[in-house]
């Protein structure tokens, strides 16, 4: 039996309300630490202590896109993509410096919002690339969600940003798809 717990902003928080299905082995403790209209910087400084204390043997994470659409979410003076990708960095070795044993980070969904595309793009990249190089395990679930245009499949959301029942379930697998495949496994393997 494993504790997961999902940390983001309102796209983790919305989820257990409107996901049906299950996440990980029957017995496991699932819980969505999500916080509506929160930055990166502020649900590390703010939220993270909380999730900490979970002691979870999963840890799943989902930020940024509110550093994407509002880059003054976080009240600071980083608000470059540049720093978004920085922050994500920062608090992906946080969470892996409190002793972690398994992280599994999701790129950010694409939207049709705004005109975001590039920019989820050019982070979801400089994500991926970090990951890679120090060892975390990394979900693209951009690629899956996207319509042929780049942007979030309108079979997937109800509003372009949030994802509905439909656009869970399929998070939710290939989530569990990962899951199966690393819970017999550290996710976490720092490369010499």
């Amino acid at each position: 039996m494993s504790k997961i717990v999902f940390m983001g902003d309102s796209i983790t928080q919305y989820m257990p309300y409107i996901f049906k299905g299950n996440i990980g082995e029957n017995g496991d403790e699932v819980k969505y630490i999500g916080v509506e209209n929160i930055g990166i910087g502020t649900y590390m400084d703010y939220v993270w202590p909380r999730v900490e204390s979970e002691n979870a043997d999963v840890y799943i994470l989902l930020l940024g896109i509110n550093n994407i659409s509002r880059p003054d979410c976080d009240y600071d003076e980083r608000q470059s993509l540049d720093d978004v990708a920085d922050k994500l960095k920062e608090f992906i070795d946080k969470i892996v410096n409190s002793g972690a044993e398994r992280l599994l980070v999701q790129s950010i969904y694409p939207t049709d919002l705004h005109n975001r595309k590039e920019k989820i793009i050019f982070v979801n990249n400089k994500i991926e690339s970090y990951c890679n190089n120090v060892g975390i395990e990394y979900l693209d679930l951009h690629s899956i969600l996207q319509d042929d245009e780049g942007l979030l499949d309108k079979k997937y959301s109800d509003d372009g940003i949030h994802p509905n029942e439909l656009g869970y379930n399929v998070i939710a697998d290939k989530i569990n798809k990962r899951l199966k495949k690393g819970l017999g496994q550290k996710v976490i393997q720092k490369k010499k």
